[in-house]
């Protein structure tokens, strides 16, 4: 889990490829809150990731090179989360 932690603050440090980098945008909070081990018990949390989740894999899809492979990289890392985060809660 640890591999992911790092990952997610690896990613955090790029620099932004495409400009106009919106601070302390949604995706990013999410990412900073799971690096920090911050709550997730809030029942909107869940609804709010997938959303970036799902807008992560549509700007995949319209960008070409970096910034391509940017927005790849965050669904993966978003997708992880929510599959380590929500799918853990389900089996308790």
């Amino acid at each position: 889990m640890g591999d992911l932690r790092d990952r997610a603050q690896r990613f955090l440090e790029r620099p932004y490829p495409l400009g106009n980098y919106v601070e302390d945008n949604l995706t990013d909070g999410f990412i900073r809150r799971y690096i920090e081990g911050g709550p997730w018990d809030d029942c909107e949390l869940e609804e709010l990731l997938r959303f970036c989740y799902a807008e992560a894999q549509t700007q995949a899809e319209f960008n070409q090179g970096a910034g391509r492979e940017y927005y790849q990289e965050c669904a993966e890392i978003l997708c992880a989360i929510l599959t380590e985060i929500y799918e853990s809660e389900a089996s308790k």
